[in-house]
């Protein structure tokens, strides 16, 4: 897939030193100034030209132009249970955080990310994982 790179190059390794600043729940991890962008994708980010080379994958038909968002492969590694059919679905350029604004989209909102031991009635369909 295609994708601009804003962080630096050794991002995934510097993981755990910015681990403490995580905003979300569950395996999401999400940090609104994340310390390891660089000024250039923090411009990049700021008006989402990052995901234009995305286009590109959807022509190419890797992704749809709307369904779940793809996971970095350490984040899909814990998606246990019924959540896994979030992963049989083709990965969207636009997805629920994009549509319900983003940052401010916390897994507590709505559904988010779904307990493996209780769904409490609500199926992925219903929490927009399935267009």
């Amino acid at each position: 897939m295609y994708k601009l790179r804003t962080m630096v190059a050794d991002a995934e390794l510097r993981r755990s030193e910015v681990l403490h600043l995580n905003e979300m729940d569950g395996p999401v991890f999400k940090v609104a100034d994340d310390p390891r962008r660089t000024l250039l994708g923090r411009l990049i980010r700021r008006f989402s030209v990052d995901e234009l080379p995305q286009l590109l994958n959807v022509i190419k038909g890797e992704m749809s132009l709307v369904g779940p968002r793809p996971l970095p492969l350490y984040e899909a590694s814990w998606i246990k249970g019924v959540q896994r059919r979030r992963l049989a679905m083709r990965p969207g350029l636009s997805g629920l955080w994009q549509t319900r604004g983003r940052s401010t989209w916390t897994s507590t909102n709505g559904c988010g990310w779904i307990s493996s031991t209780s769904t409490n009635g609500r199926s992925l369909s219903t929490c927009g994982f399935s267009w």
